[in-house]
């Protein structure tokens, strides 16, 4: 059973979590840094006149321009070519997920052996502590 409690999530996971998150945030604006130069280039116009239009820095920008293109066609390809090769390979094997059940309240108290009451009571907290054994049965601290 997954238990999605933010909460519960160990220090080592958050960091790693935040870690991730601000590295990708780090990229990100590294590849955003060129719009935004040329967005200020553009606020001082002498300035994207002398450093793009008189240098023809403006060809550079275009063969980069082409280039990065290319590599996100190649990027792209893959990516397409992973999802066709996912979708044979699950379609010959058939669904892939199982069909969860849907259970009351009652079902779970008899699969935890706990009383109704108790379970209402419980899901009206926002932390539970508990201790489940081997044979699914559940103390509670």
């Amino acid at each position: 059973m997954i238990i999605d409690k933010p909460e519960l999530k160990t220090i080592s996971r958050k960091l790693g979590e935040g870690s991730i998150t601000f590295i990708l945030w780090v990229l990100w604006s590294y590849f955003i840094l060129p719009v935004i130069n040329l967005f200020l280039w553009l606020l001082g116009v002498r300035l994207f006149y002398r450093e793009v239009l008189s240098k023809q820095a403006y060809l550079y920008f275009l063969e980069v321009l082409q280039k990065g293109g290319f590599i996100i066609f190649i990027t792209t390809l893959v990516i397409m070519g992973w999802i066709y090769y996912n979708y044979l390979l699950f379609k010959k094997r058939g669904e892939r997920r199982k069909h969860v059940k849907i259970v009351n309240d009652e079902e779970i108290a008899a699969f935890y052996n706990v009383d109704l009451n108790t379970l209402n009571k419980f899901k009206n907290q926002s932390l539970v502590k508990a201790i489940i054994n081997e044979r699914s049965e559940i103390q509670f601290l």
